[in-house]
């Protein structure tokens, strides 16, 4: 994996992490000097909201700095997003090899 496709999957996480919607409900029980705390497992799972290419195109442009991409290189009109792990046509991997810029 080229270094820009490890930081396009960080940011990925990043922001998936940025939009999850999850408020995990906890259960304190105070017994015999105790004190145990669970989570409880009877909450709907995480949710999350809107995906907004606007803002995840700023954070990966945040990552991709050190390679001159910003951006609106990232982001442009009538154009799928910039992606150095999928082709935006074709959903296949793009092979590291075939990325030419630095490291």
């Amino acid at each position: 994996m080229h270094p820009l496709q490890f930081e396009e999957l960080f940011a990925r996480f990043h922001y998936s992490d940025y939009i999850v919607q999850h408020q995990p409900k906890y259960e304190v029980v105070y017994q015999n000097n105790n004190t145990t705390i669970e989570v409880k497992t009877d909450v709907k799972p995480p949710l999350f909201g809107f995906w907004n290419e606007d803002i995840f195109a700023q954070l990966l442009a945040n990552y991709w700095q050190v390679y001159g991409i910003t951006k609106e290189h990232i982001l442009q009109p009538q154009r799928p997003l910039l992606s150095f792990l999928e082709n935006p046509y074709t959903k296949d991997f793009v092979d590291p090899e075939s990325i030419s810029l630095p490291f």
